[in-house]
């Protein structure tokens, strides 16, 4: 079965590209059940959307300020991730459109 859906060298086949989008259909699916059904959230107001378009911006441009680069192309950020935790702890995480 395995030798259908993954090549010799370690590759999918095209079966194994069908079988991989079709499990990702599938689970897209099933989140969009569960999502629809959890109709408690809050509504997202503009004071929230513009709060996170302006800490998208800072998490960006802090993601330039690095404090060391690792041996093989990684590097260490200060304070790039803060941002982006600080909305989810701000705001939570189910807002509705």
């Amino acid at each position: 079965m395995m030798n259908l859906l993954v090549n010799a060298d370690g590759g999918l086949t095209t079966a194994g590209y069908v079988v991989s989008v079709i499990a990702v259909i599938i689970l897209i699916a099933i989140a969009a059940v569960f999502l629809s059904r959890n109709g408690g959230g809050r509504k997202l107001t503009t004071q929230q959307l513009v709060t996170c378009a302006v800490a998208l911006g800072l998490a960006y441009i802090t993601s330039y300020i690095k404090l060391f680069k690792l041996p093989f192309g990684g590097s260490v950020t200060l304070f790039s991730m803060l941002f982006i935790v600080l909305i989810g702890y701000w705001y939570g995480a189910r807002v509705q459109w």
